[in-house]
């Protein structure tokens, strides 16, 4: 267990949960980040090219902004699949045309990554964005620079955070975490102390609960392995 780990060094207030909603202005992300965080049926309906699934999934009062664990929405699985009569019904449904996920994509984002033109230009006539979303991170992810100090002092390369941006570290004192929005989070200031994370919400305050509970149940087994600590 470290001494002094990286959420201690992080002050309120918390978000509280309030389920699979986009934690974004435009609708989209979610910094949960354990695992599914909704029941995702219009997301699976989706991906199957299943109007009527989605249909009556809605009728049972399923939300179809509602987000999975990357913020996606179950129109990006739609524009994904290529499926302009889904996003079509998506849309007419109440779906949010530029909700972003995690890395910053809309769904004309996932689109153009599957290569699907014809829907690229579907949602650009209804209103769709081309730009980046804002980049978001889980909450189990170290953000304060007690911990981005220390891995700046080793010596090793890594990739951390494929889905959100790069961390990578060329030696002692190079650290630098290069986001789509073209950010660096210097061990020198803390992140939520930089401009362009400005937008980034704190973990929510089950997480800060989760991670006290655990180390108070560690230090009761250490204590139990190793008389008088």
């Amino acid at each position: 267990m470290e001494k002094n780990p990286w959420y201690k060094n992080v002050e309120g207030p918390f978000l509280q949960w309030k389920g699979p909603v986009g934690i974004k202005e435009d609708g989209g992300g979610c910094t949960r980040g354990r695992g599914r965080v909704g029941p995702m049926v219009i997301h699976r309906a989706a991906n199957n090219q299943d109007a009527e699934a989605i249909k009556k999934a809605v009728e049972e009062g399923h939300d179809v902004n509602e987000v999975e664990a990357a913020g996606n929405t179950p129109l990006h699985f739609a524009c994904w699949q290529g499926w302009i009569g889904g996003c079509e019904l998506l849309l007419s449904l109440g779906a949010k045309v530029n909700a972003s996920n995690n890395a910053g994509d809309r769904p004309w984002h996932w689109a153009r990554n599957a290569g699907h033109e014809g829907v690229m230009a579907f949602i650009e006539k209804n209103g769709g964005r081309t730009d980046q979303g804002q980049v978001l991170v889980p909450d189990h992810v170290p953000k304060v620079k007690a911990r981005l100090q220390r891995l700046s002092e080793s010596r090793w390369y890594c990739n951390v955070l494929p889905n959100f941006g790069l961390l990578k570290i060329g030696g002692p004192g190079e650290l630098h975490l290069s986001t789509a929005g073209g950010c660096d989070a210097l061990p020198s200031q803390d992140f939520y102390q930089k401009d362009c994370w400005a937008h980034h919400p704190k973990p929510h305050q089950e997480y800060m609960d989760m991670r006290k509970k655990q180390d108070e149940a560690m230090v009761a087994e250490r204590a139990k392995l190793v008389p008088g600590m």
